[in-house]
């Protein structure tokens, strides 16, 4: 496929160039086995033949019992070999950074626009902000946009790994509505392209 058509497909506009693509694999792990352990097998094999550049993303931090080593375990039992996962990368991510809102039917475009401001003010939190002032609400937005509590917050984790951010990315893994989706909404929101792979996603 040419960069062009490439480009054409992406699932966000951005006016940087990709350099090169890459795999970007969301929660395929020990505590997802119930979700995943069907599809773990399929993706494996097409990723080690795909020979991208290859980044694991995982549920840990208190969230789930899995370590970065219970993980490479898990992908060696169902057929990673381990030259493979030595050349992978492993990112431990937050959980349920812009569940809150994206959950509660928030639009897309408003989780966006404040993750923005977060990012650009240094700010930790949108219970930190002035949401009113900040998305002008309207009373049916008002309704889905929690005034306090249950905000939404910048993945640490994803947020320090610059690296993410250099290449285009084709994502596989889970949940499609859930982790993956909230993984892609946050490379929407650092303007990385990518483009899912609707084979591989449970």
């Amino acid at each position: 496929m040419s960069d062009t058509a490439f480009l054409l497909e992406l699932n966000t506009a951005t006016t940087r160039p990709p350099a090169g693509e890459g795999l970007l694999v969301c929660d395929v792990q020990p505590a997802y086995d119930r979700w995943c352990r069907e599809l773990a097998p399929r993706l494996l094999r097409h990723a080690q033949g795909l020979g991208l550049p290859t980044v694991f993303c995982w549920v840990g931090e208190d969230k789930t019992p899995d370590t970065e080593e219970s993980v490479r375990q898990y992908l060696l039992s169902h057929g990673a070999a381990p030259a493979f996962l030595e050349e992978a990368r492993f990112v431990e991510k937050s959980y349920g950074f812009f569940r809150h809102w994206m959950d509660r039917g928030v639009a897309e475009s408003t989780i966006l626009e404040v993750a923005r401001v977060l990012r650009d003010d240094d700010i930790d939190h949108s219970d930190d902000l002035d949401l009113e002032w900040l998305l002008d609400l309207d009373p049916k937005l008002c309704q889905k946009v929690p005034m306090a509590g249950a905000g939404i917050w910048l993945p640490r984790a994803l947020e320090q790994c610059t690296w993410l951010r250099e290449r285009a990315w084709l994502t596989c893994g889970g949940g499609g509505g859930e982790c993956l989706k909230e993984l892609e909404l946050w490379l929407r929101s650092v303007q990385v392209p990518h483009r899912r792979l609707a084979d591989y996603i449970y």
